[in-house]
């Protein structure tokens, strides 16, 4: 399998499966980018992952609010 060009999100992509998945999918070639709602595990994760991936902040257990669709 290979994921050159292909770009990837891992939510959760910092610790345990989530960073295992990324470090695999970036084994395969992929533009990654990982979240998590730890800046500082997040920044710690994207040090053991090729450079250029990208890291988000984010908290995927609070809900935002949103406007109806129309």
């Amino acid at each position: 399998m290979t994921l050159q060009t292909k770009k990837i999100v891992v939510l959760g992509g910092s610790s345990g499966i989530g960073l295992a998945v990324a470090q695999a999918a970036a084994r395969e070639g992929a533009n990654l980018t990982i979240v998590s709602s730890n800046p500082g595990k997040l920044e710690t994760a994207r040090q053991t992952l090729p450079a250029g991936t990208a890291g988000e902040v984010a908290d995927l257990a609070v809900e935002m609010q949103s406007a109806p669709c129309s």
